[in-house]
C-alpha cells in the first residue's frame, strides 16, 4: 500500500510540475527531460516508472521496478539495474553486479527489433548508452583498484573485468604490488616465488637482483669462510661469486702477512683474488725496493706468475731516471746524465712505481723505464700510479687502468679517486659511490659527498649532513653531523652545531661536541680548545690536562701537539713547557718557544730569542730576531734581518748574510740572497752559488732539480757535479 501511495505521489508530482502536450489521436504525455523523451502518448509502465524513480534517487523503488521489468523488457531493465549497482550512493552498489547487468542488457538489446529499440531509445537506452555504461563500470572498477591498491583487488578486477581496456594497466599494477609485498617480506623465498609467479613482470630484473642479494646474505649470514665456500658450491653461477670470493680472501688475510697470502693461494687457487694475493706477497717482500729483495723473491717464489715483472722491477730498482727537455721535447736521463729514453714527448713526469706519465699530441699514457708504452697514449688526462692502479680520463669521463693498461674501472665517471682499503670513490652527476678493484660499483651512487675509506669506515654526506658507512654501503653511524673526518686509531673528529667532539667506530661519543677545536692525536693526547683555553684529552675521552691554558687563534693546533713527551703551555701571555701529566717542565715565562731539538729549546724573551736546556739554564744568550731548531748540530738564526747558522755552543758557523735559510739535511742547506737560491754545506762553503731561480727538494737523497733562465738542470749535491743541463742553462 505504501509503495502504491508513493508511486501515485510521484506521478502526480510529475504531472503537476511538467508541461503537457496533446497530439492528434493521442492522449496526454509528459514532456520529461532527457533521458525520458517521448514520441507519442503512452501511460507509464513499470520500466518507465523505474527510470522516473531513478531520476529522483528512489533506488529502492527503481530496483524493484527494474527487477519486475527484467523478464519482459530485459535490455532496459538490466541497463537500469547496472546504473543502480554502479552508483556508490545507494546500498545496492556492487560493480560485479553492475557489470553482469550491463552484459545482460547488451545481450538482450542485440535481440530486439528496430521497433523495440526505438521505444527504448525514448528512455535513452541505446547501444551507445549500453556501451558507455559498460565502459563506465570498467572505469569505476579500475578507480576502485587504484584506491584499494592491493594484489587481491587487482586479481578481482582481472578475473571479473576481462574485457576492460585497463586490463594491462591492472596487470602491471598487480605485478608491482606483488613485488612490493615480496620486498616487504624481504626473504629470498619471497622474491623467488614472485619471479616464478610473474615471469613477465617489469620488476622482474630488480626482483632477480634482490633475490640474488638476499639469497647471498641469508646463506652467508654467519660471515664465516665456510659459509661462503658452501654458498659457492650450492650456487656456482651466482652473480655474487666475486663478492663471496672477496670475503673468503678478506677473512683469510686478516693480518696482511706474507704467510697468509701464500696459504690463501694454495688453498683457493680458483679464487679471482689469487693474482692480487701474489702481488701483495711481491709488494710486501720487495717494499724496500732493494735489488737484493727482488733477487731473493725470485728464488723463494719460483711459481710467481709474473716473473717478467720481477726482472723489470729489478732493473728499475737499480736505476734512476729523471725527466729532461731538449729542443722543447721531453725524455729521460739517468744518474750519469745519459739519455735513456729519447726526447720524443711533449711532456713527461717522474717515475712512480716504475712507471711514468708521458704525453704527446694532446694524448697521455704510461711508459716503463725501457721506454715501452705499457698504457697507450690515448687518454686526455692521466694521474700517477698508486698501488698498481692509475686514474685516466678521456675528454668527458674518468676510469682506472692497471699496470698492463687494462681498464679495470670503466671510463664513465665524472671523478675517480685512488683506491683506499680496496675501494675507490667515484662521482657521477654530483653523486658519489665506491667501486672495487674489479671495477664493480660496490656501493651505489647515493651520496652528495664522500671521503676515502679508513679503518673500514667512510664519511658520506646526504642532505647537508654527514655520517659513516661500512664497506657494504650500510649506514653504520647516522647522518648527525655538520662535518666529519676519517677515522684514525679508532677515533674520528666530528662537528655539530659549530662544536667539535670525537666518536668511536661504533658512533659512540668519546668526547662530546663541546669544543671550539680538537687537534690530531700525538703521542696519545689531543689538544682541545674551549672559550680561548686549551688542554688535552686522551683516547678514552678523559681530560688528562685541564683546559686552562691560553689559546691564541693565530696558533696552529700542530704547534701545541706533544713531541717527545713535551708540549707548550701558555698562561697569562707567557709560555712554558709541560709533560704528558701536565707537570711544568719549563715555567711559563717566555713570549714564545720552539721545540726541543738536540737537547736545546729556542725561546723568546723581551723580544729576543735564545736557547735554554731542560733545566731552564740559558745556554745561548738572547740576541736573535729568530731562532730555529737544531738540525745536524746547527740551527738557523736571524740577526739584523739576515739568516746565518750557529752551533750548540752559540758560536757562529755561517755569518748572517742570507735572506732566507733552511735546515740542514744530509749536510746541505738551501739558502737565498737577492732573490736567488743556492746551497751551502756545513763548512760554510757554497755547493751551488746563489744564482738559481728555482730549486726543488733533493730527489732520492742527493739530486736536485734546478731552474735558471727558464732552463732546467740536475745537480748532484753529494758529489757537487751537474748530471745534466738543458741548452741555455748557464753554470759557472
Amino acid at each position: 500500500m505504501k509503495k502504491a501511495i508513493a508511486l501515485f505521489i510521484l506521478v502526480a508530482t510529475c504531472l503537476y510540475s511538467a508541461p503537457f502536450s496533446f497530439g492528434e489521436g493521442q492522449g496526454m504525455r509528459l514532456l520529461a527531460p532527457s533521458p525520458l523523451k517521448r514520441v507519442g502518448v503512452r501511460f507509464l509502465g513499470p520500466l518507465d516508472k523505474a527510470f522516473e524513480a531513478l531520476k529522483i534517487h528512489d533506488y529502492f523503488t527503481a530496483k524493484e521496478l527494474f527487477e519486475k521489468s527484467a523478464k519482459k523488457e530485459p535490455a532496459g531493465a538490466y541497463y537500469g539495474l547496472s546504473l543502480i549497482f554502479a552508483n556508490d550512493k545507494n546500498p545496492f552498489h556492487n560493480l560485479d553486479s553492475a557489470l553482469a547487468a550491463i552484459a545482460k542488457s547488451n545481450q538482450a538489446f542485440a535481440l530486439l527489433d528496430e521497433k523495440d529499440k526505438k521505444k527504448l531509445a525514448e528512455l535513452a537506452v541505446t547501444s551507445t548508452a549500453i556501451e558507455t555504461q559498460k565502459q563506465e563500470v570498467f572505469r569505476l572498477a579500475f578507480e576502485e583498484v587504484n584506491k584499494v591498491n592491493t594484489v587481491e583487488h587487482c586479481e578481482w578486477f582481472l578475473a571479473g573485468f576481462k574485457e576492460a581496456p585497463q586490463l594491462n594497466e591492472v596487470v602491471k599494477l598487480r605485478n608491482h604490488l606483488a613485488y612490493l609485498n615480496a620486498e616487504k617480506e624481504g626473504t629470498y623465498q619471497a622474491f623467488k616465488a614472485y619471479m616464478d609467479k610473474y615471469p613477465a613482470a617489469e620488476d622482474l630484473i630488480v626482483a632477480t637482483e634482490k633475490y640474488e642479494l638476499t639469497l647471498y646474505e641469508t646463506l652467508t649470514a654467519s660471515k664465516s669462510i665456510q659459509s661462503y665456500i658452501d654458498f659457492l658450491k650450492q650456487y656456482p653461477k651466482t652473480t655474487y661469486r666475486k663478492e663471496a670470493e672477496n670475503k673468503i680472501y678478506e677473512l683469510s688475510i686478516t693480518k696482511g702477512k706474507i704467510k697468509e697470502y701464500h696459504e690463501f693461494i694454495k688453498k683457493y687457487p680458483d679464487n679471482h683474488n689469487v693474482p692480487e694475493a701474489w702481488r701483495k706477497i711481491y709488494s710486501i717482500y720487495t717494499a724496500d725496493s732493494n735489488p737484493e729483495s727482488f733477487a731473493d723473491f725470485r728464488l723463494e717464489y719460483p711459481d710467481y706468475p709474473y716473473k717478467d715483472q720481477v726482472l723489470k722491477d729489478l732493473e728499475i730498482a737499480k736505476s734512476r731516471y729523471y725527466p729532461a727537455v731538449r729542443d722543447k721535447k721531453w725524455g729521460y736521463v739517468n744518474g750519469n746524465g745519459k739519455v735513456v729514453i729519447a726526447f720524443e714527448y711533449d711532456w713527461c713526469e717522474p717515475f712512480t712505481e716504475g712507471i711514468a706519465e708521458v704525453g704527446r699530441a694532446d694524448k697521455a699514457g704510461f711508459i716503463n723505464k725501457k721506454g715501452e708504452a705499457i698504457v697507450p697514449l690515448q687518454y686526455s688526462e692521466v694521474e700517477p700510479f698508486h698501488d698498481g692502479f692509475a686514474v685516466v680520463g678521456n675528454e668527458e669521463f674518468y676510469g682506472m687502468v692497471d699496470y698492463t693498461g687494462k681498464v679495470v674501472v670503466p671510463l664513465k665517471y665524472d671523478e675517480v679517486f685512488d683506491f683506499s682499503e680496496g675501494l675507490a670513490r667515484v662521482m657521477l652527476g654530483d653523486k658519489y659511490g665506491f667501486v672495487n678493484k674489479s671495477g664493480v660499483l660496490a656501493i651505489p651512487l647515493l651520496f652528495d659527498d664522500a671521503e676515502d675509506f679508513s679503518e673500514n669506515r667512510a664519511v658520506v654526506e646526504f642532505n647537508n649532513k654527514k655520517g659513516y658507512i661500512d664497506k657494504t654501503g650500510n649506514i653504520v653511524i647516522p647522518y648527525d653531523f655538520d662535518d666529519a673526518e676519517s677515522f684514525k686509531d679508532g677515533l674520528a673528529r666530528v662537528e655539530k652545531d659549530g662544536f667539535y667532539g670525537l666518536i668511536s667506530k661504533a658512533g659512540e661519543p668519546i668526547v662530546q661536541c663541546e669544543y671550539d677545536e680538537i687537534g690530531a692525536f700525538s703521542e696519545g693526547l689531543a689538544v682541545v680548545v674551549k672559550t680561548e683555553k686549551y688542554g688535552y684529552v686522551d683516547k678514552n675521552g678523559q681530560v688528562v690536562i685541564p683546559v686552562v691554558y691560553d689559546f691564541r687563534f693565530d696558533q696552529a693546533l700542530p704547534e701545541l701537539a706533544f713531541k717527545n713527551g713535551k708540549a707548550p703551555a701558555t698562561l697569562k701571555g707567557k709560555t712554558g713547557v709541560i709533560d704528558k701529566t701536565g707537570k711544568e717542565l719549563i715555567s711559563a715565562q717566555f713570549e714564545d718557544i720552539g721545540t726541543f731539538s738536540e737537547g736545546l729549546l729556542a725561546v723568546k724573551k723581551k723580544g729576543k730569542w735564545g736557547y735554554i736546556d731542560s733545566t731552564q739554564k740559558t745556554i745561548i744568550k738572547f740576541e736573535f730576531e729568530f731562532a730555529g731548531n737544531f738540525s745536524e748540530g746547527l740551527a738557523r738564526v736571524k740577526r739584523s734581518d739576515k739568516f746565518g747558522y750557529i752551533d750548540a755552543k752559540g758560536l757562529t758557523q755561517t755569518p748572517s748574510i742570507f735572506d732566507e735559510a733552511g735546515d740542514f739535511t744530509n749536510g746541505i742547506a738551501k739558502v737565498s740572497q737577492a732573490g736567488k737560491l743556492g746551497f751551502i754545506n756545513k763548512s760554510n762553503a757554497y755547493v751551488i752559488p746563489c744564482e738559481i731561480d728555482e730549486a726543488g727538494s733533493p730527489m732520492e737523497g742527493d739530486v736536485v732539480l734546478l731552474k735558471k733562465n727558464r732552463k732546467m738542470a740536475y745537480f748532484n749535491l753529494k758529489n757537487g757535479n751537474y748530471i745534466w743541463r738543458e741548452a741555455g742553462y748557464i753554470a759557472e
